[in-house]
Order: structure tokens, then C-alpha cells, then sequence
């Protein structure tokens, strides 16, 4: 509403033509760490003014940095709008960062399929480009995606191709953090003893590279943990959990949240269901659902693990007041899809339409210039053919002068004879 306001009164307004949408969206880049929200009113300002001026390269060019804002922010739709504007720009870099990050925004809310296509994408134009620093990252993101819809042998494949990119002597925190991707590849597909291996792999490169309360070392403890608990070894999953367990401050919530349910499944194996109760409930209370997908199961675990335990001890009204808060959790999650896809679509059409347009206007651009040229030579033409009518009536005329000079040579010459 406020982009299309400020489009209604730009014209009117101390904003004219000669604005330039650079300086807001400069303005912009030196709050992205300080000031968000300022950000992005002067975003907005670098948009509408680009649009009066018809700029679309500054135009998408502001859409994109909003859209990071608020990817950031967990504002998922806005987002997805942004970076929908952002690939009207013919610039491929801009438009294979939007590729990727509309992956990303459909990844937060669990369309996958849609975000390995518009991965897929950004890949392309990436490779085009030449613009290797980039290319492991969306490796990466398209091994998480296709290890979510369950096609494993596709997410080692583009895990394998990112952990090539990398040097593990340099890039060391990013081979280690690929290899525990690996790991997670090898424990979805039931090759524990992989997992584990590929985890302590990753482990002991961070060891050597990071602090021991690295979140990312935390991280691959947890995930062998999982992996001990999986393959019903629990002593050795709780000795793992509970070493992680010390550093908790250091999570961030997923991290975090993850632990807590991993340390209730253990204590509800070891039927210590007061012990299951306290860690499931954590999670319950501190978890903010629908802020990000990853957050957003362990939440979902924690109250079905808890009205598991209630049902089984036979406290039924908790039980039921646990399932009714995930039925609607679950309708807010599937309308958040729907929204999300009916955007998706729309934006589709407008895509599509505006390429339409571009083209429609790129071929009266060259119709106008073929216009031009075929006037130009029909005008040179007419001109040689005028210099050249002019040539012959000039000859024409000469040689009627002479011959009438001739002629009159021949009276005057007759006249003096007689």
C-alpha cells in the first residue's frame, strides 16, 4: 500500500524526475545492520522513485535487498514478492540471486519441489556467470531439499559437488559444515555407521578450526547422538546430548529446541516420564511457531510427544488440549502454503505477461529501427536517382545548346555564302 502511495504522490511531491532511487537505496545498505526497518522505508522510497522513472535495474535492484530483509525477518510473503520483482532486472547476477533466494523463502515454508526448481535455476545462471563462490552454497541448498522430498542419491550427488568447490585446508568450517549434510544424507537413508563416521569427520575439522562450543561442533554431536538413539544405543546418545547439553547458551533456538527433544525421547525410552515431561515442555513454551520450518518441527515433535506421554498416563484432557493446539498449528501452516502458492502463481503470470510485454516492446523498437533503415536507403536511392536525372538532363540540355549553336553556325555560315 505505501509503494503504491508513494507512486500516486511522487509525481506531485519534492520528488521529481531528476530523484535518483541510488541514494535511498545507498541510504539503505548502511542501516542493513542497525536499522532494519529504516531500511526498508528507504527501500520502499528507492522503488517507487525507480518505477516513476521507469529504472528497472534500480527498480530490481531494491526489491532484492528488501527481499533479504525480509527473508530475514521471516516475512515470507513480502519476501517472495520482492524477489519476484527483482527478476524483471536483465542483470543475471540480480536475477540468479532472486532465482536462489525464492528457493530459500519456498524452502522456509516446505515447498520444496518448488525450491529445488528456482535452486535449479539460480545454478544455471551461476555456472553461465562464471561465479564460482556462490555455486557451493546452492549445491548445498538443493542437497537439504532433495534430502526432505527423500530422493537421497540427488542430495549426496549435489552435496558431493559442493564439498568439490571447497578446499578443506581453507574453507574448513564450510567442509566440515557439507560433510554434516552428508552425514544427515547417510542417517535418513538408514546408513548409521556412515553417519557417524561422516559426523566425527566433520567434528574433528571443526576441533582443529573452532572453539569446542562451536554451534556447528555442537551441532554434529547432536546429530551422532540422534544417530546412537536411532540404532537404539541411548547410553551412548544421552552421553552425547548431555555433553552438548553444557553449552546450551551457545544454540540458537533450533539448535536448541532439537536438544530439549532429543533429551525428552531418551528419558520417554527410559519410561523417566517426569524427566520426558520437563524437556518436551521447554520446547513447548519457548518455541515460536511458524517462525521457521526447522523450529517449526521441533515445536510440532514436542507436543506429540507430550500428548503421547499424557495419553499413556492417562491424563486425557491434556492430551486433547495438546492435539487441538496442533490442528490449528496445522491449518495455519497449510494456509501459509496456500497463500504462498497462490502468490507463486500470480507473480508467474505477471512474470510472464511483463516478458511479453518486453518482447512486444523490443520488436516496435525493431520494426522502427528496420522503419528507419528502409526509409534511409529509400531516401538515398531517391537521392542517386535524382543526382543522376539531373546529370542526364544537365548532358540533355548541353547537347540541345550545342546542336542549336551548331545549327545557328550553319545559317549564320549559309547566310555570309550567299
Amino acid at each position: 500500500m505505501t509503494k503504491w502511495l508513494l507512486v500516486i504522490l511522487l509525481p506531485f511531491s519534492a520528488y521529481s524526475k531528476t530523484d535518483n532511487a541510488l541514494y535511498y537505496y545507498q541510504q539503505a545498505q548502511q542501516l542493513l545492520k542497525s536499522d532494519q526497518t529504516k531500511a526498508l522505508d528507504l527501500l520502499e522510497k528507492s522503488i517507487a522513485i525507480a518505477e516513476v522513472n521507469e529504472n528497472i535495474e534500480e527498480f530490481a535492484k531494491a526489491c532484492y535487498l528488501a527481499g533479504c530483509i525480509y527473508l530475514v525477518k521471516d516475512n515470507q510473503y513480502n519476501a517472495l514478492k520482492m524477489f519476484y520483482d527483482a527478476l524483471k532486472s536483465k542483470n543475471d547476477t540480480i536475477r540468479s540471486n532472486a532465482f536462489n533466494n525464492i528457493g530459500v523463502t519456498f524452502f522456509k515454508s516446505y515447498s520444496y519441489r518448488k525450491a529445488v526448481e528456482f535452486y535449479l535455476k539460480a545454478l544455471s545462471l551461476k555456472q553461465q556467470l562464471g561465479e564460482v563462490k556462490t555455486i557451493p552454497a546452492i549445491c548445498r541448498n538443493l542437497g537439504m531439499s532433495f534430502r526432505y522430498l527423500e530422493k537421497y542419491d540427488s542430495a549426496l550427488y549435489f552435496h558431493k559437488k559442493a564439498l568439490a568447490y571447497y578446499d578443506r585446508n581453507i574453507n574448513t568450517e564450510h567442509y566440515s559444515l557439507t560433510l554434516n549434510d552428508i552425514g544427515l544424507v547417510y542417517k535418513a537413508e538408514c546408513q548409521y555407521e556412515y553417519a557417524i563416521d561422516t559426523f566425527q569427520e566433520s567434528i574433528a575439522m571443526l576441533v582443529k578450526g573452532a572453539p569446542y562450543y562451536d554451534e556447528r561442533f555442537l551441532q554434529a554431536t547432536t546429530n551422532i547422538g540422534e544417530t546412537y538413539a536411532l540404532i537404539g544405543m541411548n547410553d551412548l546418545a544421552h552421553e552425547h546430548f548431555l555433553k552438548t547439553l553444557v553449552y546450551i547458551d551457545n544454540f540458537d533456538h533450533w539448535t536448541e529446541f532439537r536438544l530439549l527433544n532429543n533429551l525428552g525421547s531418551i528419558n520417554k525410552v527410559k519410561k523417566q516420564y517426569d524427566s520426558a515431561i520437563y524437556y518436551y515442555e521447554q520446547v513447548v513454551h519457548l518455541a515460536a511457531p511458524g517462525k521457521t520450518n526447522m523450529e517449526d518441527q521441533e515445536y510440532v515433535m514436542a507436543h506429540e510427544q507430550l500428548s503421547f506421554i499424557y495419553e499413556y498416563l492417562g491424563e486425557s484432557s491434556e492430551a486433547i488440549a495438546l492435539l487441538r493446539v496442533l490442528t490449528t498449528h496445522h491449518k495455519q501452516v497449510l494456509d501459509k502454503v496456500a497463500n504462498l502458492d497462490q502468490l507463486h502463481k500470480q507473480y508467474m503470470a505477471q512474470l510472464a505477461l511483463y516478458e511479453i510485454q518486453v518482447k512486444q516492446k523490443q520488436e516496435k523498437l525493431e520494426s522502427a529501427k528496420r522503419l528507419r533503415v528502409i526509409i534511409s536507403v529509400a531516401a538515398t536511392i531517391s537521392l542517386m536517382a535524382l543526382a543522376i536525372f539531373i546529370i542526364w538532363l544537365r548532358k540533355k540540355l548541353r547537347n540541345r545548346i550545342e546542336e542549336h549553336q551548331r545549327r545557328e553556325n550553319i545559317f549564320v555560315h549559309w547566310l555570309e555564302s550567299w
